[in-house]
């Protein structure tokens, strides 16, 4: 079986940390050594509360990976990058393998997994909203900012830095269809398709400007070439959402800083878990 779960905001809240321990205390009791447990990124906010939480899945039996989430590499000072390179260190030390670092494969099953990003594919083109607000992650038509904007320091712009895990997915998916794995699952913490966004009659204009920061259709696109990929999860959104594009499963996990969602996949179906 495998489990996947994101978007945990560890010590961000203490009902939502509950929910995050409930989970985890689930998962821990059902697991067997043939299970993956999967964790898409926005696990804390500092590295002492995303090894934290990654501790509360220290009974899991089975095999374990983590990929970042846009929350993981906040930082008020220092550098963005260099702070999500150190995250696979964080990761092996509490017994969860990097998957951003390297692709596995468990028998014929293999696991592929990037942060993504975006570069603004999502936008509405109807909100007539110039690109230099989308690169300001804020305009003065809707209220607030995106807060990547103040707290994701590098030297990328987003376009350029969505290329780079474009790059770096394909290459994983690649490697692991040399490996012979006959069915790939890619693990992701930003939309690889706005198919997985909710209806744009169904979200205030404000929310739609906030699309745009979600993901990017550059990853389904890149996956539609690759017919061993079966199933795609993402978190970030907050949505519990299913769509099938191009013959596969493309799936948002859900949860939010008050409650969690766990995600389940036998092969063939998706179960959907929610903890409070």
């Amino acid at each position: 079986m495998l489990y996947v779960t994101s978007d945990l905001h560890y010590r961000l809240d203490a009902q939502g940390d509950k929910a995050t321990e409930n989970l985890a205390q689930f998962v821990n009791n059902r697991s067997t050594r043939s299970d993956t447990l999967c964790i898409a990124g926005d696990i804390g906010s500092s590295d002492e509360s995303i090894a934290d939480c990654l501790a509360l899945f220290a009974g899991f039996k089975g095999f374990k990976c983590a990929i970042a989430g846009n929350h993981d590499i906040w930082t008020e000072e220092g550098d963005s990058l260099e702070h999500w390179k150190r995250l696979p260190d964080i990761f092996l030390k509490r017994d969860f393998w990097p998957l951003e670092a390297a692709p596995r494969v468990l028998g014929n099953l293999g696991l592929a997994g990037t942060i993504g990003w975006y570069d603004y594919s999502f936008r509405d083109e109807s909100l007539g909203v110039p690109i230099e607000a989308y690169r300001a992650k804020q305009c003065d038509r809707f209220p607030g900012i995106w807060n990547d904007a103040l707290y994701v320091r590098w030297s990328h712009s987003d376009e350029s830095f969505t290329a780079l895990t474009l790059d770096k997915l394909h290459r994983q998916v690649v490697s692991l269809e040399n490996s012979g794995a006959s069915e790939i699952i890619v693990l992701m913490h930003h939309l690889p398709t706005k198919k997985l966004l909710l209806p744009s009659w169904l979200v205030p204009k404000a929310w739609r400007f906030n699309n745009a920061f979600l993901g990017s259709d550059c990853y389904a696109t890149m996956l539609a070439q690759h017919p061993r990929v079966r199933c795609v999860v993402s978190g970030h959104s907050h949505l519990r959402r299913t769509a099938e594009v191009d013959g596969r499963l493309y799936a948002g996990i859900g949860g939010d800083y008050l409650y969690k969602d766990l995600l389940t996949w036998d092969g063939k179906r998706i179960k959907r878990s929610r903890f409070s």
